[in-house]
């Protein structure tokens, strides 16, 4: 019997190093794939900054480099940008699973967002979270990292792209999760989306900040095989 292929979407400023201790544990259930976004990890394409694009380019590259549909997990930005190609191409998805993906967009929430990406403040007060975009993004500068990323926030509060109206007339799988102790995504925005599809799911890691380095791997992975094998 085959596995189901889960292709992993790293979130903003991250990569596809993020998941190595998932897709470890992962592959003795699924056929695991991770990918880095244009400007992130390894991937040296240049192209403009914006979910819209960033969509655009995971729903290209599903329909010339994979057997479709395929199922998704997507961390933060990864399950947002999930979710936008989901409603443009829902042939290509089987299902998607969300962790720590915010709705609630607008420009005083982007700006709150961006104000934590100055590089100069990064640099004198936590140089260990520099050293880990560094090590995050071996071809491109962490610097032009952050502005790609600010980029995307300044546009994703101007103008939220993602089509609720879409959205809930699609009937794929779909389960947002969450840590509790979530200080940028809202239970109550979480749970706000998932009561608008036709076949939503939602769960709660428990002890579980925004940053993915705060996953609880074993936990996640548990969840992931009650999702996608049911």
């Amino acid at each position: 019997m085959s596995k189901e292929t889960i292709l992993f979407l790293h979130g903003a400023l991250g990569s596809s190093k993020n998941f190595v201790d998932l897709l470890q544990i992962s592959h003795e259930a699924f056929d695991c794939v991770s990918l880095d976004f244009p400007g992130h990890g390894n991937n040296e394409m240049e192209m403009e900054c914006s979910i819209e694009k960033l969509s655009e380019y995971l729903i290209d590259t599903i329909s010339t480099q994979y057997k479709t549909p395929v199922s998704i997990f997507g961390y933060s930005m990864g399950g947002y940008i999930a979710l936008q190609a989901l409603t443009q191409r829902p042939d290509l998805f089987n299902k998607i699973m969300t962790l720590a993906t915010k709705f609630n967009w607008n420009e005083n929430e982007a700006a709150t967002q961006i104000s934590k990406l100055n590089a100069e403040k990064l640099e004198a007060k936590v140089p260990q979270f520099v050293h880990q975009l560094i090590s995050l993004h071996p071809v491109h500068h962490w610097k032009e990292v952050l502005k790609r990323t600010a980029n995307i926030l300044e546009k994703l509060g101007a103008a939220p792209p993602l089509d609720m109206e879409r959205l809930r007339t699609l009937d794929h799988p779909i389960c947002l999760g969450l840590g509790d102790q979530d200080r940028m995504v809202s239970i109550s925005e979480t749970e706000q989306v998932f009561r608008q599809l036709q076949k939503g799911g939602m769960y709660v890691i428990p002890n579980m900040q925004h940053p993915i380095e705060k996953m609880n791997v074993p936990l996640v992975y548990e969840m992931m095989k009650h999702f996608f094998n049911c």
